[in-house]
């Protein structure tokens, strides 16, 4: 049976990707993060498992073929039983909040072992898969991982029309060689993932006015080039176009800019486009494809998948965008009673500067805890003056009302909880003179939200709820039916998550839904 589920709670990078040792006799399947460089081979050999086995377990298609930032589970020893070390067995009383505290480790990390959300009703002597350190085996050396080789440069052919992808060979080296900007590459070969490269693929160039693909030669000192000096434009007259006042915003175009190259661009078109963005936090990519790398190395990606949607709307523009998690609900309390796990200002800026220079809108998303949806927003002020970022507020971990920790029962907001947010937005939207603001709330279950028949409309914002939850194609788009599409939602958005949608939706199936979603995130 289908079961909405969402990938909530995240601690930071290092609680994640390390687990916590439950019992020195504990083993259960290690998960490894595949690094650029290396094979399937190489982490057979680290951990001393048959590569047949990783193939096997993790129902590899192509050994030849994994990526950067792939999760490859790696096999515990066969000795172990189910019912031993790696397991928790159910005892009267406990609950998946006290047994993630029993062993340490985030609530979320026991839910998506064990493959259950936080409403899952749990049974005496019903086995809970628990993470540990490592696979411990005595007597056995460990084996170090091999060298990563780094192939030899790229012989540039001038007249190369493609390259075949060589063992080692990435997007971003083959683009630098042959001179061609790696977002072409993307949305000419239709890459989803420019991190999944596999040795024998052919990456075609685009089609140049030359007819050819020139090398980048090596970087040297060079004369500046000598050119005709531009002819100085009329001062502006009153009846001109253009700033007239100290406080107007002058854009220098650039060579070879057009109009719709211009970052105030972006603020003001995402009214009338389709926004697809990639949503997650930052350095850890089980929680979404935002954690597979820097803002920047995400942004093409976004871009190429933008450009697949832009190419089924017709008429209608696409908008690509950050989806950032800043506040991340915690399993246990912290210092200030909140329940919440807050990223650093300096980490959202880094978003917010991508975000300017890619031309990308920029959502802050936060998972409330025990704190409130409008404390939480006015942590983000400084960031809502910006033209370009955005809000949403997610209700599943918002479990104060309930008197339980985070994850331990489905969590809610009211209409005047968001109601409040619209009021603080529209200030903003006022006082700094911007377009208006997107505020989007996630919803996969009635009870998330509260007397919504209560939200008012507020011109200065735009209200988005999205259908948040992943599995069957006919369970998502009736969620999307119930919670997206009807009023007061004013954009309606649409979760789809790359590795556990039962089947993942096609771009071609999202835009021949009878009303498309104005705003598509992939997790």
């Amino acid at each position: 049976m289908y079961r909405l589920h969402r990938l909530g709670i995240v601690l930071c990078a290092g609680v994640l990707l390390l687990a916590v040792t439950a019992a020195p006799a504990m083993a259960l399947n290690q998960v490894h993060i595949v690094q650029r460089g290396e094979t399937l081979a190489i982490i057979a050999r680290r951990y001393d498992v048959p590569i047949s086995v990783l193939v096997s377990q993790n129902e590899i298609e192509n050994r030849d073929l994994i990526f950067v930032g792939q999760r490859v589970e790696i096999p515990a020893v066969k000795s172990l039983s189910v019912h031993s070390p790696g397991t928790h067995a159910v005892r009267v009383g406990d609950s998946l909040p006290d047994i993630a505290a029993l062993y340490r480790v985030p609530l979320e990390m026991i839910l998506f072992l064990n493959r259950i959300d936080s409403s899952s009703a749990i049974w005496v002597g019903q086995p809970i898969q628990v993470p540990v350190a490592s696979i411990r085996r005595p007597q056995t050396p460990v084996i170090a991982p091999e060298p990563i080789t780094v192939p030899e440069p790229i012989t540039v052919d001038p007249d190369a029309t493609s390259h075949r992808v060589r063992r080692g060979d990435t997007l971003h080296v083959i683009a630098r060689a042959y001179g061609v900007d790696m977002r072409e590459l993307i949305a000419h070969n239709r890459l989803q993932n420019p991190d999944l490269l596999f040795a024998g693929q052919v990456i075609e160039f685009p089609n140049h006015a030359d007819g050819a693909v020139l090398p980048v030669e090596p970087p040297a000192p060079q004369p500046p080039a000598v050119q005709e000096p531009p002819v100085p434009a009329p001062d502006p007259t009153p009846n001109q176009a253009g700033p007239q006042d100290p406080d107007s915003v002058v854009q220098v175009v650039e060579q070879g800019e057009t109009l719709s190259d211009s970052p105030a661009d972006t603020a003001f078109s995402w009214s009338e486009a389709q926004i697809v963005s990639f949503y997650g936090f930052p350095g850890i990519p089980f929680m979404g494809v935002l954690g597979d790398g820097t803002p920047r190395d995400v942004a093409p990606r976004i871009a190429a998948m933008a450009e697949r949607y832009d190419r089924l709307n017709g008429p209608r523009s696409t908008q690509p965008a950050f989806h950032l998690i800043v506040g991340v609900a915690q399993a246990g309390p912290t210092s200030d009673g909140a329940w919440i796990s807050r990223l650093s200002h300096d980490r959202i800026a880094e978003y917010v500067e991508a975000a300017r220079e890619e031309g990308l809108l920029l959502f802050l998303d936060t998972q409330i805890g025990w704190s409130d949806p409008l404390s939480e927003v006015k942590l983000l002020t400084p960031f809502l003056r910006e033209p370009f970022v955005h809000v949403a507020l997610d209700p599943e971990f918002a479990t104060e009302r309930l008197g339980v920790r985070p994850g331990q029962a489905l969590g809610s907001i009211s209409a005047e909880d968001v109601n409040e947010v619209q009021r603080y937005l529209a200030s903003i939207v006022h006082e700094e003179g911007l377009p208006p603001k997107l505020l989007m709330v996630h919803q996969f279950a009635e009870r998330m939200f509260r007397n919504r028949g209560g939200i008012k409309d507020y011109d200065a914002v735009h209200l988005s709820f999205d259908m948040d939850g992943f599995g069957g194609t006919g369970a998502k788009l009736n969620g999307y039916r119930r919670f997206a599409l009807p009023t007061p939602s004013e954009r309606p958005a649409l979760k789809l998550f790359f590795k556990y949608d039962t089947p993942l939706m096609t771009p071609e199936q999202v835009q021949g839904l009878g009303h498309p979603p104005d705003i598509i995130i992939y997790q």
